[in-house]
């Protein structure tokens, strides 16, 4: 496990590499300004969709309270706008100030749409204003229409910097497969970048999240003025209000759940990370016995429902992590980079190392937990294949192997069409028959069904270059 921890703790201490906020740190900072930031965002980026909804219903249904209720509706978004622009400012300040090299790569391949951004922006702006102090000018007849006209407008320049914005997120948490830590962001593609595993999906869920918080909203500002109003007729207004706020609020929240699903599926496609990365198993063999690995000998019904839960499952085991031996060059690379987590890290190396020879073993420490993480944090350190994955749990000698059944396996390779058909026609067979059991192996699974992506190789250089960097704090 120490291996494992100190991998996580120099994933953590990465954050000495930037500046430091008072008392609540770098970290809470931007959180804070940020969630704020994206609360006043919703609200002003939803409420302008049921405002131009419902001043189109007053122009064609010839009904003044949805003109009036549309006036109120963006009445509300004055004051919103302005938070969420000074939010926004206060973010932009604290990522280009205590993150600079965050902030620096971000720029150095979004640079023009962050322009665009800006531009849309001031068009924003400009048309929201003109929107709400051009609403009595603009009352009647063919000015009305006009006036519709810029609360469509408003509303695509706000989606427009909404989808902007989005890209910038995204990409910090899908970019493309084509793009690794040591790519140069100068030569990144604008249009590659934005268009990543995640960018629609958030689109698409941010659009009808910002309607149901902005309804939501607009409810409870009319259930305060409610219970402030005077007369009986600002309360049956008021009460009306708080109506159609949660009404709109209530349909557009019916659709959400299917946009989270649809925004999950796409995470999962990009990576295995929505599911369980393990460190346990092997399909070559054991460690405590010749058949089991330690962490699934332990509890092997445990880790038998775990296989069979329908969880994807990322499996990290002795096959690729006795390729990962910790020599003495690894631990000279630690001591050589000066700083208190890689001192730490080659004290604890050397000392494994120096265990190992004791008991005789002729290489140091596998680094199994370490590779776990880095298999979490960068898949393609290693070669996967797709297995159905099962436990053996009642077994004299074989208690706790993981056996993994694959259409793929064996010494003979067959064509890859041909494997295909295999796959969809392959059952999943358990132990041989002996005399004290049936004749036939019994079918435990009619047809195979992949549970568990395996490691089956390491590129052992790029795995301690990750490890040993982030220890070091070079990446």
């Amino acid at each position: 496990m120490a291996d494992g921890m100190l991998f996580v703790q120099a994933v953590a201490d990465s954050a000495s590499a930037y500046r430091d906020f008072p008392l609540i740190g770098s970290r809470a900072a931007v959180w804070i300004a940020a969630e704020i930031h994206l609360m006043f965002a919703a609200f002003v980026l939803g409420v302008p969709i049921f405002a131009v909804v419902a001043e189109a219903i007053g122009i064609f249904g010839k009904d003044a309270r949805y003109d009036r209720l549309s006036k109120e509706f963006t009445r509300l978004l004055l004051i919103a706008y302005s938070a969420t622009a000074i939010w926004g400012a206060v973010f932009v300040f604290f990522l280009a100030t205590l993150y600079q090299p965050l902030w620096a790569y971000l720029t150095a391949i979004f640079a023009p749409s962050m322009w665009v951004y800006v531009g849309i922006f001031f068009l924003e702006s400009f048309t929201l204003y003109l929107y709400y102090y051009g609403w009595d000018r603009w009352k009647y007849g063919r000015a009305k229409l006009v006036h519709w006209g810029l609360g469509i407008l408003l509303n695509i320049w706000g989606t427009t910097v909404m989808f902007i914005a989005d890209s910038w997120l995204t990409y910090m948490m899908t970019p493309p497969r084509d793009i690794t830590p040591n790519t140069d962001p100068r030569t990144i593609k604008l249009w590659h970048a934005i268009l990543n595993h995640t960018w629609m999906p958030i689109n698409i869920h941010r659009l009808i999240g910002n309607v149901v918080f902005g309804g939501a909203i607009v409810g409870a500002y009319a259930s305060y003025r409610f219970l402030a109003a005077k007369t009986d007729e600002e309360r049956a207004h008021y009460d009306w209000m708080g109506y159609i706020g949660n009404f709109v609020a209530i349909c557009a929240f019916l659709p959400l759940p299917f946009a989270g699903y649809y925004l999950a599926k796409e995470i999962y496609a990009y990576s295995q990370t929505l599911g369980l990365t393990m460190m346990g198993g092997s399909l070559s063999g054991g460690n405590i016995t010749p058949a089991a690995e330690f962490n699934i000998y332990v509890d092997p019904e445990a880790a038998r429902i775990v296989f069979q839960s329908g969880i994807p499952i990322t499996m990290v085991g002795l096959d690729v992590t006795r390729k990962t031996s910790l020599t003495e060059d690894h631990v000279r690379v630690l001591e050589a980079a000066q700083n208190p987590v890689s001192q730490a890290a080659a004290k604890i190396g050397r000392n494994a190392i120096n265990h190992n020879r004791e008991r005789g073993f002729l290489v140091g420490p596998n680094m199994h937990d370490s590779l776990a993480v880095a298999a979490f944090l960068d898949p393609t350190i290693l070669k996967w294949q797709e297995y159905y994955v099962d436990v053996e749990t009642t077994g004299e000698l074989t208690a706790g192997e993981t056996l993994g059944y694959s259409p793929m396996a064996g010494d003979l390779k067959r064509k890859p069409g041909m494997e295909k058909d295999l796959a969809a026609n392959m059952t999943i067979r358990g132990s041989a028959p002996t005399l004290a059991t049936t004749k036939t192996s019994p079918v435990v699974r009619d047809k195979f069904m992949p549970n568990t992506n395996v490691g089956m190789d390491v590129d052992s250089a790029r795995f301690f270059e990750l490890l040993i960097g982030r220890l070091s704090g070079k990446n």
